[in-house]
């Protein structure tokens, strides 16, 4: 990971456990999101540490079950799976590793140019998806809260 990425401990665990981390890819609420690989295959991998803004840990420890559930789903054709996860001796920070999502311009994965293929930017391309795709996906969805043992709607 070059010196203007996150250096965050959460992405030097994945790194230890193999992952080149060429580039940030993505950022939200829980962590950041990285563009890796590790033995030749590409990942998303995901760096989540506590912050000062959840002082109790409640998010973290939310998101680290969420993952922990997620990695232990059945695959599901087309959805991104799970396909690693660490966590720091202090419990601190962890990481996941997940399937790469398609390149939205259909290139191969490459630092810099990768930009993830997902509804949002379908719906910014104004891509009108075939009705069959549409029911297809719909269908294929795991109903809202499946196994995470959170059933609020």
């Amino acid at each position: 990971m070059d010196s203007a990425e996150d250096q965050s401990p959460a992405c030097a665990l994945a790194e230890a456990d193999g992952y080149e981390i060429p580039g940030r890819i993505g950022e939200g609420a829980y962590g950041s999101v990285h563009l890796a690989r590790k033995a030749g295959r590409w990942f998303a991998v995901k760096c989540v540490a506590r912050t000062a803004d959840d002082p109790k840990g409640e998010r973290f420890a939310r998101e680290w079950r969420g993952v922990q559930t997620a990695s232990r789903l059945p695959r599901i054709e087309g959805f991104a799976a799970v396909r690693d996860l660490g966590l720091a001796a202090d419990n601190a920070s962890f990481f996941y590793a997940m399937d790469l999502a398609d390149d939205e311009n259909g290139l191969p994965p490459a630092p810099g140019t990768y930009r993830p293929r997902s509804l949002s930017s379908v719906i910014d391309a104004e891509i009108a998806l075939p009705l069959a795709e549409c029911v297809e996906i719909g269908t294929s969805l795991p109903p809202s809260g499946a196994g995470n043992g959170d059933n609020r709607q």
